[in-house]
């Protein structure tokens, strides 16, 4: 048996507890993610803060170097290995092996079903000397794709260093076995990297991989704050922004500030390190050369005759000239806004210098690092256009459902023409012609139904439901309350429907939303002319194209299931909206943590600028209500004081009317009693009288003057109810309009915009001037119309004839 009751009458316990669960989660992703865009922002600063070492200059610490692969020579270990796939002798060699599957969809993807990679110590060689190279597992890999080949559904991939490739490398200076090598296995302040690409390109993709961590972080962010929001009733869209403004604000602030001072104090105790590991090869080599060095880096004659001596004097000039542009980058990067406030807060002091300003080269400039154009420009594509859809809907799903808040509920017969709120229960019309509806999978009588066949299609993750059929119909319907009814005409409506029927069979689901006779009714639409009558309204989509939504779910659901997702676009808008001002600075090579910040805080204040003018805007709509509404009573006032003149003349012309005839009437009565006692036996006379009496009887069958009086006092009710019905409906509209410029914060817009208040219709007693109304005729026209005594008190004898 289906289940066909109205569900979503209210919030489940489920829907309780998943917003419970989303809350500790979503926080959680943004934790995650803010984490790893700033570990990734320090990976990028640690390899700003290297510069390019010649290998006869390295000491024991970070170093970047760049130089050609060599074979082991005169080693007994294994100088090269055969690569898994090509046989190709080779130094370092990642080989992967996949598989090409489909789905139940034919879409077709390739699984990885090995990957591994295998090394052999080498050798790296520049044009100052050679050092030993001894890879480990956990290197970050960046050599471009060697080789790759097709067997029938399997995929072989090879990346390979082989003997005489120009590679880069980022590793740790130490001895090993009494030999000097770059190792990856230690930690420090470096990122364990082989690649046979410039570094810079790698700064950039770590860049990139940030700028789409701190996004999800946003997003996470975000969606916890709507979780909570939604799990408190909490539905104010502008405390949501500013909630989430100061969630992200916070977390990045203090992230950002954590991240910052660590990676400020690291690299200035690894530059720290350096200088004193330096400092004791310098002295070492000076004592070698014989030259006296008093152990300051600005003595540069000591330096200057060291590097025109023999070896190692050269290499003492190169360790200066590199160490300084370490600490010349470093010092840069501490010098930025806001690492220098960060540093002093932290107590992380300035670097000496090591050479004089004029004597820096090259290396101690931090290049640019932009990213490729594609990616970034794709990026910024997708959130502009998911920023765009995000902020639109969700906008649109907030100014809807503040328009079901500023708009007043209306009885059924009092509905007038414009936006109205109705609330009542569905009603079939009375017509025997009406169109009948019933439901295809309930085969139960409606006015609106949603049949929707599904197939599910797919494995796995790609499991999905496919749509096989979708048919919509409707017929007009009334809308029922206690004070009448209304028809409807459901062309154009957005209808959420709460009852649902659902039925499985196989792979395909069948399911039905339907409106039924009896179903609450909740209805945002226009009352505009009925074109069938011409002279009564109904009820159907407005012309000039504002919401027009029928539910049979309560009021309060239907602004909750609005705000759920608004909010949720207004994050998902707001999420992309960072994404599109980090991809825009990202073209500038531009990477910090300060970048994330100001992004989240734009789009933040961007989403508050159009909240403010939504604000704005509703109170706008509500002073223009109250002043149409104010209209629509000097209307009602108006047809009042034309219609009930014309009404008065109406009554009194058929009360003088029914008068004469009445007054004809006793004549006609009178001759035929006269002609009945008279001695005229042909009875011409009499019939002459009755002919004349049934004639009138036929020109004026009903001569009953209270009629007339009846639908008089009708139509005066019918006015002075349409008049207090306005009256209610513009006080209503005043008290919204009053409560919302008296509410933090359209408080604030109101008076900075000068919405005053209005005073509430203050209603006299005194109704009508009934003085000036008068039905009654006067006595002269009593007396010459007054009729004559009826049958019952008929004179005995009848007034004497003229021959008499």
């Amino acid at each position: 048996m289906m289940d066909q009751t109205i569900r979503g009458t209210k919030r489940s316990w489920i829907s309780t507890l998943l917003l419970a669960v989303a809350i500790p989660v979503c926080l959680g992703i943004g934790f995650v993610g803010q984490f790893g865009s700033l570990m990734m922002l320090r990976e990028v600063r640690m390899l700003e803060r290297l510069p390019v070492t010649p290998l006869d200059a390295a000491i024991p610490g970070p170093i970047r170097a760049v130089g050609t692969a060599r074979p082991l020579q005169d080693s007994d270990q294994k100088t090269t290995f055969k690569s898994r796939w090509t046989d190709t002798p080779s130094l370092w060699v990642r080989s992967t092996e996949e598989v090409k599957k489909k789905d139940s969809d034919g879409n077709s993807h390739w699984d990885t079903v090995s990957d591994r990679t295998d090394f052999v110590d080498f050798d790296l060689q520049d044009s100052s000397g050679m050092m030993l190279i001894i890879p480990d597992q956990g290197i970050s890999s960046y050599i471009n794709e060697s080789w790759q080949n097709r067997k029938g559904d399997r995929r072989y991939t090879e990346y390979r260093i082989v003997p005489g490739d120009q590679i880069r490398v980022v590793g740790l200076v130490g001895d090993r076995d009494g030999r000097t090598a770059i190792t990856f296995n230690e930690s420090g302040e470096y990122i364990p990297i082989l690649a046979n690409r410039p570094i810079r390109s790698i700064r950039s993709s770590i860049g990139f991989t940030s700028t789409l961590l701190i996004v999800l972080s946003v997003l996470g962010i975000s969606g916890s704050c709507v979780a909570f929001m939604l799990l408190f009733r909490l539905q104010n869209t502008l405390a949501f922004v500013l909630v989430v403004g100061i969630m992200e604000t916070s977390i990045l602030l203090v992230g950002g500030y954590i991240m910052l001072s660590r990676d400020l104090q690291a690299s200035h105790q690894s530059a720290l390190d350096s200088e004193q590991a330096a400092r004791k090869i310098i002295k070492s080599d000076f004592e070698k050369l014989g030259i006296s060095w008093d152990g300051k880096w600005l003595d540069d004659a000591a330096f200057d005759q060291a590097s025109k001596a023999a070896a190692p004097g050269p290499r003492i000039a190169l360790i200066r000239e590199n160490l300084g542009a370490r600490f010349h980058r470093t010092e840069e990067i501490r010098n930025r806004f806001p690492q220098w406030v960060v540093a002093g807060t932290a107590g992380v002091p300035s670097l000496p210098n090591i050479v004089d300003g004029s004597a820096r080269t090259e290396k101690s400039t931090i290049q640019t690092a932009r990213p490729f154009w594609m990616m970034p420009f794709i990026g910024l594509i997708a959130g502009l256009v998911l920023g765009f859809i995000g902020l639109r809907i969700g906008m649109n799903r907030v100014k809807l459902k503040r328009l079901i808040e500023n708009i007043p509920n209306t009885p059924c017969d009092e509905v007038e023409i414009g936006i109205t709120e109705l609330v009542g229960r569905v009603k079939d019309l009375d017509e025997e012609d009406a169109t009948r509806l019933t439901g295809p999978l309930t085969d139960k009588d409606c006015v609106w139904f949603d049949y929707h066949v599904q197939e599910w299609r797919g494995t796995g993750k790609n499991r999905h439901l496919h749509t096989i059929e979708r048919r919509k119909k409707h017929t007009q319907f009334c809308c029922e309350d206690d004070s009448g009814h209304i028809p409807v005409n459901l062309d154009g409506a957005k209808i959420i429907s709460g009852r649902s029927a659902v039925k499985k069979s196989g792979n395909r689901v069948y399911t039905e939303k339907s409106l039924r006779e009896g179903d609450p009714l909740y209805i945002l639409g226009s009352g505009e002319i009925d074109e069938s009558t011409g002279d009564s309204l109904m009820i159907r989509k407005d012309p000039d194209g504002l919401p027009y939504l029928v539910s049979n779910l309560p009021e309060s659901r239907i602004k909750t299931r609005q705000i759920t997702a608004g909010f949720w676009l207004l994050a998902i808008g707001m999420s992309a909206l960072t994404s599109v001002m980090l991809f825009v600075t990202s073209f500038a090579g531009t990477a910090s943590a300060m970048a994330q910040l100001l992004a989240a805080m734009g789009s933040i204040i961007l989403v508050v600028l159009v909240v403010l003018i939504i604000l704005y805007n509703d109170l706008v709509f509500l002073r223009q209500r109250v002043l149409t509404s104010r209209s629509n009573i000097d209307v009602a006032l108006k047809k009042r004081l034309d219609l009930l003149p014309s009404l008065e003349s109406v009554a009194k012309g058929y009360a003088k009317h029914e008068s004469d005839t009445q007054k004809l009437i006793a004549e006609l009565r009178t001759s035929i009693e006269v002609a009945d006692d008279g001695k005229n036996d042909d009875g011409t006379a009499s019939n002459q009288a009755l002919r004349k009496l049934l004639a009138t009887r036929e020109s004026y069958p009903d001569l009953k003057a209270n009629t007339v009086f009846e639908n008089l006092m009708r139509n005066i009710t019918s006015l002075e109810n349409e008049i207090a019905a306005r009256r209610q409906g513009f006080n209503a509209t005043v008290e919204r309009y009053r409560s919302r410029i008296h509410t933090l914060p359209e408080a604030i817009i109101a008076k900075t915009f000068g919405f005053h208040d209005i005073a509430f219709l203050k209603w006299e007693a005194k109704m009508i001037a009934f003085e000036d109304f008068d039905l009654a005729p006067t006595p002269t026209e009593q007396k010459e119309s007054s009729p004559p005594a009826s049958e019952g008190n008929r004179p005995s004898s009848p007034p004497p004839s003229e021959s008499a």
